[in-house]
């Protein structure tokens, strides 16, 4: 009975904590922010005057016409605020980040996968290897990233996220100053983790044959 009302206190008590960060807009906006990218959320917060900016920038991400295909990468990505130091124009969330990481899968098996699914690409439309763009269209990138997907471990981490507030309207910072350096870098790695084996992979087949 005692360990039961243990666990109910702390069930209660990080729920309070938990609404109570609800009371930082940065938070709400980034948590709306994330909704809107991964579930398409968009129209939900069109209306919604913390979002002004946050969406404007979002929707712009959006306009790649490769988005479906990166959106595979991450759309199982899991985010939760922790904690929340926000001033007058600024803001970092300390971010509990649930993700699919691949660095476990073998580069031998991830070319294995590549190279079958070219094989089935040229054989299905008839094509040359020498083709590339009728091969490498979002079609064979979503049944690599499916298959892949399939051999990746969950793997959870606490980041630091970054927001501003211009003209009143926070979003996340793309830069410092407008310096080259990603601020967000943190966030960005857990949304690509796959990009990041298969520039791996590339560096280590660099020189052969096709690389």
């Amino acid at each position: 009975m005692k360990k039961i009302l243990i666990v109910l206190l702390v069930m209660i008590t990080s729920l309070v904590y938990s609404n109570n960060l609800n009371k930082y807009e940065s938070k709400r906006v980034f948590d709306k922010t994330m909704d809107a990218i991964f579930n398409n959320n968009f129209e939900k917060y069109k209306d919604d005057p913390e979002m002004t900016r946050a969406l404007m920038t979002s929707k712009e991400s959006l306009e790649d016409e490769n988005w479906d295909t990166y959106l595979q990468w991450f759309k199982e990505n899991k985010y939760e605020v922790l904690e929340v130091k926000e001033g007058k124009n600024k803001s970092t969330l300390t971010v509990k980040a649930t993700f699919n990481s691949f660095a476990d899968i073998p580069n031998d098996d991830v070319m294995g996968i590549i190279f079958t699914e070219v094989y089935k690409a040229s054989k299905n439309k008839i094509k040359s290897l020498d083709e590339e763009d009728d091969i490498f269209d979002e079609e064979f990138m979503i049944n690599v990233t499916n298959k892949l997907m399939d051999k990746s471990k969950k793997e959870t981490k606490e980041i630091k996220v970054y927001m501003d507030k211009v003209n009143g309207k926070w979003d996340l910072i793309e830069d410092e100053d407008n310096d080259d350096d990603i601020v967000n870098m943190e966030l960005i790695s857990t949304m690509t983790p796959l990009l990041e084996k298969f520039l791996e992979i590339t560096t280590e087949f660099e020189g052969f044959e096709g690389f």
